[in-house]
């Protein structure tokens, strides 16, 4: 267990300090998210609005899964906690993380994370831009978000629209944050095109010229050059074969 020491005595009172507190809140699964093995629950007190994510899971089926594709899963409070308190000292707005813990009993595993709500809403389920003008603000912004990720080194892998809030004040923000990486030089480039296809598979929306003006804003290009349009291709091919696999966001 970890615990911000700010929020023991909240934590506490909300039983919230151990594994089987956490797990004793009604919780619904993650139907897109993996909700075999995941569940969210919700507590408001005095405080606000409290996130609790859960993972309960065998670890050798998920790896024997992960195995197959290729494609481990992250089922880690304490790995998410690190990546938030990382992300908001980079300056990018992410929830609060005020707790996390796990237990392993044999090859089960449960781990949960504690949060404060991230005010907002995602931005897949704002009504789509109704204008050019709209559409070229909004193009805008996500770009520079990614981009700012991206140049602090991060990269989400899971950078859906979805997951791009937009608060109160306007700034956009990042949830789900349990699989972010990080390394000094910046993402893979293939990590690069699976967060940008990730965008483009999202933004059903936008035009081909969205797409166009997202990627010299996101490339701070007044134009694109070679190197940039064999990107953009990457990231639409990529964001193809997700379509195909049914991907959610």
């Amino acid at each position: 267990m970890v615990v911000r020491a700010a929020a023991r005595a909240r934590l506490e009172a909300l039983g919230l300090t151990t594994v089987d507190g956490a797990f004793a809140l009604p919780a619904a699964p993650r139907a897109q998210a993996g909700g075999r093995y995941k569940a969210l629950a919700q507590v408001v007190d005095a405080g606000g609005r409290l996130f609790v994510k859960r993972w309960d899971y065998d670890r050798l089926e998920v790896w024997l899964r992960g195995a197959l594709k290729w494609n481990f899963p992250v089922f880690s409070g304490r790995r998410e906690l690190d990546n938030l308190l990382a992300l908001a000292a980079a300056g990018l707005r992410v929830p609060a993380p005020l707790a996390a813990g796990e237990r392993t009993r044999g090859l089960r595993r449960r781990a949960f994370l504690v949060t404060c709500a991230l005010e907002g809403a995602p931005l897949d389920r704002a009504p789509p831009p109704a204008t050019a003008r709209e559409r070229f603000a909004l193009v805008r912004e996500v770009a520079a978000l990614a981009a700012r990720l991206h140049g602090a080194g991060f990269w989400h892998k899971d950078l859906y629209l979805g997951n791009v809030v937009r608060g109160p004040d306007g700034r956009l923000g990042l949830l789900d944050c349990e699989r972010v990486e990080r390394r000094p030089g910046g993402p893979p480039l293939r990590w690069r095109v699976k967060d940008l296809a990730a965008l483009d598979l999202s933004a059903a929306w936008a035009t081909r010229a969205d797409r166009a003006r997202f990627l010299r804003a996101y490339l701070g290009r007044p134009r694109l050059d070679p190197d940039a349009r064999r990107l953009a291709a990457a990231a639409r091919r990529k964001s193809a074969r997700m379509r195909r696999r049914g991907a959610k966001w």
